[in-house]
């Protein structure tokens, strides 16, 4: 009755199990949890009947063919969104799985993925797809002489509606004319030819270019219907004309066709420049406008007067290093009280009082960039507080302010809102007064990179020169310390200066002098004394043929050992014998000064010397050693 009652893991409720779930990836749960029980493979169909991501596992490649077949198995008939970004263990036969097996599927993201020759026709087979993304992929060209309209039906182009191609290079060869549904659209490098079958979609409204740098602005103007124009990374052809044309002009003739863009994003454009022309001739081109970023932008307090003229602006992001005023942030937000996002960084001269009009203003802030208003105080925060619909607020190099607002930092992230800042790295900020020479110049760019401080400007140097005592070469005196390591004719002292030695001489000088510096001593462990290194080999040496040792004695070989002489002993006194009975021994003949191995000297006196008539006695004969003298056995 007992083991009846027991509660079983199959029992648990179904929100308790989707709660634990969610900590688990969705590989294990296919291959390792939904084999357990049939209650945890119903928990698991029912969590994610509709979407699978495989691209939150640590290592996506893991992902194999037969995963696919599972999950097809599990959920084939339900599933509407997948994610395989970095699954590049995938092959054709997957894809051919989405293809055959997955009818309500309508989101597909494959980012970052290698598409082999028939992953891609599989790939563009696709029926159904409504949003499809690949970015960041490699080795993937759809179309081409690979896959040719002529002969393969593009499927996925009859329902493709968002279609996500950022930094995926492709030859794009496909009939755009087939996208009729396609409503949003990210590509790079898009060529001109490929813009003007863009211009005849019905529905595209949403177009965001990246990595464009020569785009024709008579062919860009030809998109009248959209709503959404984000261009990063690019620039416009300057038309050869008779007379100069303005860089704004350039944008002014895009714009004044597009009558119902709500939307315009310029990030890192090379031409035209983003300055106080441009926002006046995006005012009075596009006066719907309802988001504008310009990034980076050198628009000045000028601008905020001319977007007035905006009514409907609700998204502001000028990114300038200069920043605003006071003034012209209250101009701006006094004008538009539903303005819901405000990114104007580095208004280093914007006090409390500006920030608390701010505010007033604008109710309906939703985020908020403060990232280097240096003038605000620690207590700055609190004037955010009044903000009920604000989740984002950027806070980059206001560490005084973070440092004194833990406990309003709290109350917004408890609503939700996200701080966003660097850590602190030291407690104290060093001050970075203006550098006046090159060293004060990069030491301040170092501190600076290191403590998120303000970058200082750079200063032309007013630092006097002066001859260099060694090279004679003109030197700043911020720069003697570093030349002074690099010059090679400047006397320097002795490494050893500091135990007495007072010698001094260039870089060359002092390479010959080290080795035999009286100061480079190397202490002596058998006799404890102290002696010169290039004396040490003699003087270990001379220990063990005399016998003073106070370890053991190493075997010592004879100093005819180069000769080829293969005599070696660890008595001393056996080696001093060996070397005055050595038959390698060469020997200086007293007559014809002819040097002779021993071993060969009787037959060379009584038969090969020139001086055969004289006699030659054995006991005047100098023996003559040519690397070491008779004393210097070698250590082995």
């Amino acid at each position: 009755m007992a083991e009846a009652l027991q509660p079983s893991w199959a029992d648990l409720p179904l929100e308790v199990l989707q709660n634990v779930f969610k900590h688990v990836d969705d590989l294990q749960l296919l291959t390792t949890v939904a084999a357990t029980c049939k209650p945890w493979r119903d928990a698991i169909h029912v969590s994610h009947r509709n979407s699978i991501d495989f691209s939150t596992l640590i290592d996506p490649y893991c992902v194999e063919d037969q995963d696919m077949h599972l999950v097809a198995s599990l959920f084939g008939q339900t599933l509407q969104s997948i994610n395989l970004s970095g699954c590049g263990g995938l092959t054709s036969a997957s894809f051919e799985c989405l293809q055959q097996r997955f009818p309500a599927l309508k989101r597909v993201v494959l980012n970052g993925l290698s598409a082999s020759h028939y992953a891609k026709q599989a790939i563009i087979q696709l029926a159904g797809v409504e949003h499809f993304e690949m970015r960041d992929a490699a080795n993937l060209y759809l179309g081409g002489r690979f896959v040719s309209n002529d002969r393969i039906e593009t499927k996925i182009a009859a329902s493709i509606k968002t279609l996500d191609l950022t930094n995926t290079y492709c030859i794009f060869s496909w009939r755009w004319r087939d996208f009729h549904m396609l409503h949003e659209l990210h590509v790079s490098h898009l060529s001109e030819a490929c813009m003007e079958q863009l211009a005849a979609l019905p529905s595209l409204r949403c177009l965001t270019a990246t990595k464009c740098p020569y785009i024709n602005p008579r062919v860009l103007g030809k998109l009248t219907r959209l709503t959404t124009l984000r261009l990063k990374r690019c620039g416009f052809l300057r038309p050869i004309s008779t007379h100069q044309t303005e860089e704004w002009a350039l944008l002014r003739d895009v714009l004044e066709s597009m009558t119902e863009l709500e939307e315009l994003t310029l990030e890192r454009i090379s031409l035209p420049s983003l300055t106080d022309n441009l926002v006046l001739a995006v005012v009075h081109t596009v006066p719907q406008l309802q988001r504008l970023t310009l990034n980076p932008c050198q628009c000045t307090n000028q601008s905020a007067t001319w977007l007035e003229q905006l009514p409907d602006l609700t998204h502001l992001c000028l990114i300038s290093p200069h920043g605003m005023s006071a003034a012209a942030l209250a101009t701006i937000t006094t004008s538009h009280p539903n303005l819901q996002q405000l990114k104007i960084p580095n208004c280093r001269h914007v006090h409390d009082d500006g920030l608390e009009v701010l505010v007033a203003s604008a109710p309906k802030l939703e985020e908020i960039s403060l990232s280097r208003w240096q003038s605000l105080s620690g207590n700055s925060l609190d004037l955010l507080l009044p903000l009920t619909h604000l989740t984002r607020v950027e806070a980059y190099g206001l560490h005084h302010v973070i440092r004194n607002s833990a406990s309003v930092i709290k109350k917004l992230a408890h609503r939700g809102v996200r701080i966003e800042h660097r850590p602190i790295l030291q407690e104290d900020l060093p001050s970075l007064p203006l550098p006046v020479c090159d060293l004060e110049s990069r030491q301040a760019l170092e501190v600076a990179l290191a403590t998120d401080a303000d970058i200082p400007e750079y200063v032309a140097c007013r630092c006097v020169t002066v001859p260099c005592d060694g090279c004679h070469q003109q030197v700043k005196t911020c720069c003697q310390a570093d030349h002074a390591t690099a010059c090679l004719e400047l006397p320097i002292p002795c490494v050893f200066a500091s135990q007495g030695c007072d010698y001094q001489g260039n870089l060359q000088a002092q390479r010959s002098h080290r080795p035999h510096c009286r100061y480079n001593q190397v202490h002596c462990h058998q006799c404890d004394t102290s002696i010169n290194r290039t004396q040490y080999e003699a003087h270990f040496v001379d220990h063990n043929l005399r016998g003073i040792s106070r370890g053991p004695v190493l075997p010592l070989a004879c100093p005819m050992r180069q000769g080829g002489c293969l005599f070696k002993s660890s008595d001393a006194a056996a080696v001093h014998q060996h070397i005055t009975m050595c038959s390698f021994w060469i020997i200086n003949c007293p007559c014809c000064h002819q040097e002779v191995p021993k071993s060969n000297w009787q037959l060379h006196a009584s038969t090969e010397c020139e001086q055969q008539g004289k006699t030659i006695p054995l006991n005047s004969m100098v023996l003559v050693v040519n690397a070491v003298s008779a004393s210097e056995a070698v250590e082995v």
